[in-house]
């Protein structure tokens, strides 16, 4: 699968400059009359909140200066609908329906915790493990997960392995931090993006071809 990502940057047209994330905003309800004192005490807790996630922050800080703001995940096409629904979990959080399937990849998945992919200077692991596994790359699905938003809907603190380029996450990925996905199969293509608008996602969905991305 020959995937051109110079070329999904310019069609997802996204300008990412490396400034700091405002790690201790508050979002706003709307509400133009809102108590001052409970913006405050609001605020405070965010504060709390982040100040117990300082590895986090500082492994933040370090992509920022490498200029990544995504990290990507690999799985089984067939697990999208699965996880545009439930997010991405560590194996041991899975349950499934009586007639679900989930296609466990354990190159970046284990039963405790997940890990993400910083960048392509690695990925030529991930191809020797398809390789190895017998990985029929045409069930290759890409996850793109936007950092900010992976900071924003996760509570715990994350590890960061410079030996293997990623980050590892210890508890769900909720759906709403994934920013696109790209795609091999066109039928599971057409799925996905069903899927997504069913539940709401403001996610792109692209299907990668011999070098070739379609939208």
């Amino acid at each position: 699968m020959n995937l051109n990502f110079k070329k999904l940057k310019k069609l997802i047209k996204k300008e990412k400059k490396a400034e700091d994330i405002d790690f201790f905003y508050v979002p706003d309800d709307g509400d133009d009359n809102k108590n001052k004192k409970n913006h405050k005490a609001k605020k405070s807790r965010n504060i709390f909140q982040h100040f117990r996630r300082r590895n986090t922050l500082q492994i933040i800080k370090y992509l920022e200066s490498k200029n990544i703001f995504n990290c990507f995940f690999y799985t089984d096409v067939h697990n999208i609908p699965l996880i545009l629904e439930q997010g991405i979990k560590p194996t041991g959080q899975i349950k499934l329906d009586p007639k679900e399937e989930y296609t466990v990849w354990t190159y970046l998945e284990h039963a405790t915790y997940l890990e993400l992919e910083l960048g392509n200077s690695t990925r030529h692991y991930f191809w020797k493990w398809c390789t190895d596994q017998k990985v029929d790359l045409n069930n290759l699905a890409i996850i793109s997960v936007d950092v900010k938003k992976l900071f924003q809907t996760t509570k715990l603190d994350w590890e960061l392995n410079l030996e293997t380029n990623r980050i590892q996450i210890y508890e769900k990925i909720s759906n709403v931090a994934i920013d696109w996905i790209l795609i091999k199969n066109k039928k599971m293509f057409n799925l996905t993006k069903i899927h997504a608008e069913k539940q709401n996602l403001k996610l792109k969905v692209f299907q990668g071809n011999a070098g070739q991305i379609i939208i």
